[in-house]
């Protein structure tokens, strides 16, 4: 019942925001959500995330910076408290203060571990990286070719268990020179066709390299996507401070240049790029063909991770509707058991996985997962793990689900795999102790605190638990998103009848 209390607390500061919008002070008053209500939603989301502990986690928040302090038991979860922050309306910025309170492993073990984890893993097992390990506090030396590469190394490592820091020396050294010009195209093509992306009020500069962003984004996660965008090729620093975060920026005027017919050349094209820039595909062995906005991806990739990789990059594309994966998984097959034993090494150094008992038995390549965790995230992250490891070309997880009804929740902002592209993921039977009026009156705030749908757009139904979506949104994107509103809402199932302006019409 306290969850219920305190939602109702922040429904009612929503519908006092509202109320000044219609009084026709819309821009004044998004530009000035009372911080107090920021923070509420902030906590809430960290409340409902089935990885975080909010327990030991405390918000504050200023002029729309959400500051965190407090304690977490691994750095992943720092950083992912952070990123849950950044989704929520009217946080214009993140101060992530919180401690990282690792289990105490030796810093012998944890160097041998990293060097293992970088060996194994399908996408780093080539780069030129070296860790050096001091209480605990992993520093990365070496090269790499792109600036996704060298985030990609940080985050392998920050998967292992007892990481408390990583600092980041990795250099990028780029295989070619190119102009600001070349540059500056690059980036605002990147902006452009991403869809997580609105990119009408952000303006472009490159000085030998040195690209600044300025301009209006509509949300802090946005803002922290187009820095990551806009590290092409020979870029040497990006510089995004100059970008404002507002509400008004997710107005539709400002999306109507991204959401225009293209040609399936233009699509297919823009996937090409969006594959060169993303570190776990080798590019030149993917062939992407777009026919009525479906993509299908051939060729041969060396890891399950590619594959599933290339799945969610073509997706990510402005156009794609549909993605067709005909890649096959052809790597140069270590032995069973040395995968096998790589598998466990993973699945027991991940600090999501701590408490859990996964097994695993490897077969020509294909890995079988048993075992019992808490939640949906967990299974998911533990067949992550898998896919990862060279020489692993298929799982079949068979980890049953102790809390298994409690629905994972997709962010794309935040989450590194969708889970609903599982095989074995289906809806679970929710329990839910809300009446359908105050699941509606959740759902309506869950879409209102949202920087990234117009909840003026979509009309919200409840019966018996299951909610109905009806009405039209901008993109696949803002689709996919209300549909994950209303599951954080409390429906214990979704019917996202929500048509997309641009592409094609869902009948129902």
């Amino acid at each position: 019942m306290k969850r219920i209390e305190k939602n109702n607390i922040w429904i009612l500061i929503v519908f006092s925001a509202m109320a000044l919008f219609s009084s026709g002070k819309m821009a004044l008053a998004q530009e000035k959500l009372p911080d107090p209500a920021i923070g509420v939603v902030v906590m809430d989301a960290l409340i409902k995330d089935q990885r975080i502990d909010s327990n030991w986690i405390d918000i504050e928040v200023n002029d729309g910076i959400a500051i965190l302090d407090g304690s977490v038991e691994d750095i992943l979860t720092k950083e992912r408290a952070a990123k849950l922050a950044a989704t929520v309306k009217g946080v214009r910025g993140v101060v992530n203060d919180l401690k990282v309170e690792a289990i105490e492993v030796k810093d012998s073990e944890l160097k041998q571990d990293i060097e293992n984890t970088l060996a194994w893993n399908s996408a780093t097992d080539s780069w030129e990286i070296e860790a050096e390990v001091n209480n605990q506090q992993v520093a990365l030396t070496g090269q790499v070719e792109s600036y996704a590469e060298q985030q990609l190394a940080a985050k392998v490592v920050k998967k292992i268990e007892g990481v408390k820091e990583v600092e980041n020396k990795i250099e990028i050294e780029y295989p070619v020179e190119r102009s600001d010009y070349e540059i500056k195209q690059d980036v605002k093509a990147r902006l452009s066709w991403n869809r997580y992306v609105d990119h009408a009020l952000i303006d472009i500069a490159v000085d030998n390299g040195d690209v600044s962003l300025t301009g209006t984004v509509g949300s802090f996660a946005e803002k922290s996507k187009a820095y990551a965008l806009a590290w092409v090729t020979g870029v040497d620093s990006v510089d995004n401070s100059g970008l404002k975060v507002e509400g008004w920026a997710r107005e539709d005027r400002f999306r109507k240049d991204k959401y225009v017919n293209k040609t399936d050349q233009q699509i297919e094209d823009a996937v090409e790029d969006a594959l060169f820039y993303d570190p776990r595909v080798i590019v030149a062995n993917v062939d992407v063909s777009v026919d009525k906005g479906i993509a299908t991806l051939t060729g041969k990739v060396e890891s399950l991770k590619a594959k599933r990789s290339a799945t969610q990059t073509a997706k990510n594309t402005v156009g794609v509707w549909r993605v067709k994966n005909q890649l096959q998984v052809r790597p140069s097959t270590p032995t069973d058991a040395k995968i096998e034993a790589r598998v466990e090494t993973g699945l027991e150094t991940n600090p999501y996985l701590e408490d859990d008992k996964v097994e695993v038995k490897v077969n020509n390549g294909k890995a079988t997962l048993t075992g019992l965790v808490d939640w949906y995230f967990e299974k998911a992250e533990a067949e992550d793990t898998a896919s990862q490891v060279y020489g692993v070309t298929s799982v079949n997880n068979n980890i049953a689900v102790e809390n298994n009804t409690y629905i994972q929740i997709h962010d794309p902002y935040v989450d590194d795999f969708a889970i609903y592209e599982y095989k074995w993921y289906t809806h679970p039977d929710t329990i839910t102790t809300l009446n359908d009026w105050e699941i509606a009156e959740e759902i309506r705030s869950e879409l209102w605190w949202s920087p990234f749908v117009d909840r003026d757009e979509i009309n919200v139904s409840v019966e018996d638990g299951v909610a109905t979506l009806t009405g039209e949104v901008d993109s696949w994107g803002e689709w996919g998103a209300a549909q994950e509103n209303a599951y954080e809402g409390g429906a214990v199932y979704v019917k996202n009848r929500l048509n997309i302006d641009y592409g094609p019409k869902f009948l129902f």
